[in-house]
């Protein structure tokens, strides 16, 4: 027997947002909180503009893997 198109198939994305909550079944994908990123983006600018921050300054933005039904193992 030949399974059906799609059988077993897994699905994720790299971005997080309504789309991907509201889809059936919602996908899995990472959230990059994109208004703390954009926000760490304006303050890290402001510092560097004021001088309390090197140009070639490094910072870490944390993510997270939002898991959700469509890469439930089948079965």
């Amino acid at each position: 027997a030949v399974a059906p198109l799609g059988a077993g198939l897994l699905v994720a994305s790299c971005v997080d947002g309504t789309a991907t909550r509201g889809a059936e079944p919602p996908v899995t994908a990472v959230d990059l909180h994109p208004a703390a990123y954009g926000r760490a983006c304006a303050e890290l600018l402001c510092d560097i503009l004021a001088g309390r921050a090197a140009t070639d300054t490094v910072r870490r933005h944390s993510w997270s893997l939002e898991t959700r039904a469509s890469t439930d193992a089948p079965g």
